[in-house]
């Protein structure tokens, strides 16, 4: 991605502490300071536990 510098930290499952995405930690231009706070998983790396996509939403 092209959109600035960001701070970001991953976000990991809690039961298998798989790598499933990020989230914006803090954003070099004040532009892109809307991102702070969100995250983005990645689909290919979720399962299905049951019919419940299981992730962690507290950092």
């Amino acid at each position: 991605m092209t959109t600035g510098r960001h701070a970001i930290r991953d976000i990991r499952c809690v039961k298998c502490n798989a790598y499933v995405g990020w989230r914006y930690e803090a954003a070099s231009v004040e532009a892109e300071s809307y991102k702070l706070g969100k995250f983005l998983l990645e689909g290919a790396m979720l399962q299905q536990a049951g019919s419940t996509v299981m992730y962690n939403s507290r950092l």
